[in-house]
């Protein structure tokens, strides 16, 4: 009770009361529970409470591993947004159940099946948090104060209706984000033109009650959400639909410029993970309190380096794709220009004459002496990489010099070992205390493609992957693009159908997705189920295009995409044989890999 399987993961306040039993309570026994006040209970309860050190509760007292039939409910007072309340599970495992608070909003794992609310449990207040599993039934539903707040049948089956639903996800979650995207500027994440009054539906905001045209997380831009947005597009022939979100920082590249060398007196550019329409960050991410020397003050994304990195890498996706060579060489070539010269002129090196990547964080997870982050470490191998393999014509003799510089100054990629096996890391050090639920142990592999599916690494990068801490399948985590990327076709399917499954509760349209983090509807999550759809049927590196990298057995679809090139794809899989494609221009065909 109240941390995971090593100790981790501690629940951020008190659990007054928990219970427990090897069936499926009933709908009137979790409200006959709940509206008991903890107060009241807690002085008859055989269990001690839960007040920052784990409880161990004995095997013979707890439900098996594999109950067919689980019941779980505990009052909950979190003085944070993320940590356990149950956990019975090996970590990264499937082998039994928890009960946690992720981001603020209640989540069941039982086996391969992943349930999480879209309400908040809010801190500082007593709340009633219960999950209730009938195996015999396929069903399990998660409660918050007595009351249903998620439920599911058997998320994870292969059945038809299933693949079904994950079609017409996928198709309405495009015309969601292809009619926002007519706009100047970014779509926003939470919501795109759709915004949804506040207080009309549960959101990641918990009680949010701001004007009608509010949204969580403010008016800025913020990255790592915009890009998971904007990316399917390129795979469905719409490149102009991702333009939007580039020109936004390449048209702001001389304050990015200006904001290197006043912050950190350091040459190229650099741009913070969010931003305001101004290209600024927003005062209440800087910091209303002035201090000297000025710097960025928000916690979670003050020393996040690899942006400019990230945007180089999409802008030369989106290149390799529309083939457009004005706008590489006038607009993308300079802002990897800039990106790399900020890197050199910032960080020290050692005496091998390697970059030290410090202070830094490894996303918004690890904070705290950081040393050589694996997104950035990975960033730079992979954009230096890519951009010494353009052609001849766009790499002067300036850019082969930085080139070559940088690829004598990067550091490995960190890894680490686990028992005896190999993984890659974090970073090259860092705190052992997590401050989020992101994986940057895996950015080489989404976004950045530093290790594919043919390359040495990719049973390393497996390896970390199953040993992934919190394996989460909705929103704006990765999980089933890293499955994709790393060719495990039943895990990526897993995410495809349960983010399929999340449809916002209330409304008549399927296209909105509902969620823990964000907003209504949401569309990060609705870009990532996209994504993962595609990279399981098709997936590029270089000229080199493979068909079904990740394509559970079993499984049939009809499918028309777009790889680099201005090469269209279009095919049928039955039962997960591919039964015939088409190559356009079929001077390509050559480049393709077939399973």
């Amino acid at each position: 009770i109240g941390a995971d399987a090593h100790g981790g993961n501690r629940f951020p306040g008190e659990i007054a009361h928990y219970d427990f039993a090897g069936r499926a309570w009933s709908r009137e026994e979790v409200i006959a529970r709940a509206a008991v006040p903890p107060d009241a209970v807690r002085a008859k309860s055989p269990h001690p409470p839960f007040r920052g050190e784990p409880v161990d509760i004995p095997d013979a007292a707890a439900p098996a591993r594999d109950s067919a039939a689980l019941s779980i409910g505990a009052w909950v007072k979190p003085s944070g947004r993320t940590g356990r309340i149950f956990d019975r599970m090996t970590p990264g495992g499937e082998d039994g159940f928890l009960l946690d608070v992720l981001q603020g909003a209640p989540r069941l794992i039982a086996g391969s099946r992943t349930l999480q609310a879209e309400v908040q449990a809010p801190a500082g207040v007593w709340t009633h948090v219960a999950a209730v599993v009938d195996g015999p039934r396929g069903t399990a539903t998660l409660f918050v104060n007595g009351r249903p707040v998620r439920s599911a049948g058997d998320e994870a089956g292969l059945d038809p209706a299933p693949k079904s639903r994950a079609t017409r996800a996928y198709l309405l979650t495009r015309y969601v984000a292809a009619a926002s995207a007519r706009a100047p500027r970014p779509i926003p994440f939470q919501g795109g033109m759709f915004n949804i009054a506040a207080g009309l539906t549960p959101n990641g905001g918990g009680a949010f009650r701001g004007p009608a045209d509010d949204r969580n997380w403010g008016v800025s831009v913020w990255w790592q959400n915009a890009r998971l947005v904007h990316r399917p597009f390129l795979t469905q022939g719409d490149t102009a639909f991702a333009r939007p979100l580039l020109d936004f920082y390449f048209d702001r590249a001389p304050l990015f410029r200006a904001q290197a060398k006043r912050l950190f007196g350091a040459k190229g550019l650099f741009v913070y993970e969010t931003l305001s329409i101004f290209g600024l960050p927003g005062m209440g991410d800087w910091g209303w309190t002035p201090v000297d020397p000025p710097a960025f003050q928000e916690p979670y994304t003050r020393n996040i380096w690899q942006q400019p990195l990230e945007i180089a890498d999409f802008a030369l996706d989106a290149y390799a794709h529309d083939g457009d060579e004005e706008y590489l060489a006038e607009k993308v070539l300079p802002w990897a220009d800039g990106a790399l010269r900020f890197f050199l002129s910032r960080f020290e090196k050692d005496a091998a004459g390697k970059l030290v990547v410090t202070p830094s964080h490894a996303v918004e997870t690890y904070w705290n002496d950081v040393v050589n982050d694996l997104p950035t470490v990975a960033g730079l191998h992979a954009v230096v990489r890519r951009l010494a393999a353009l052609p001849d014509r766009h790499l002067t003799p300036d850019r082969r010099a930085l080139y070559a510089t940088l690829q004598a100054a990067l550091p490995p990629i960190p890894r680490r070992k686990i028992d005896g096996v190999e993984l890659f890391a974090a970073a090259e050090r860092h705190e052992r205390e997590r401050k989020n639920v992101e994986a940057p142990e895996l950015y080489g592999v989404f976004p950045f493609r530093a290790h594919d599916l043919s390359g040495p690494d990719l049973g390393v990068a497996r390896e970390t992957y199953r040993r992934m801490t919190d394996p989460v399948r909705t929103c704006w985590h990765q999980t089933g693009l890293f499955a994709a990327r790393l060719g495990l076709a039943d895990e990526a399917a897993r995410d495809l159908l349960e983010r399929s499954g999340q449809t916002a509760r209330g409304f008549r349209f399927a296209g909105f997705l509902g969620t823990p983090n964000d907003w209504t509807p949401d569309l990060d999550g609705a870009g990532n189920l996209q994504s993962v759809l595609q990279e399981m049927l098709l997936q590029y590196e270089g000229r080199k295009i493979r068909l079904l990298p990740a394509w559970p057995a079993g499984w049939s679809a009809r499918f028309r995409l777009h790889a680099p090139y201005a090469t269209t794809i279009e095919g049928e899989v039955r039962q997960g044989k591919l039964v015939h494609f088409d190559v356009t221009p079929a001077s390509r065909l050559a480049d393709v890999v077939v399973p």
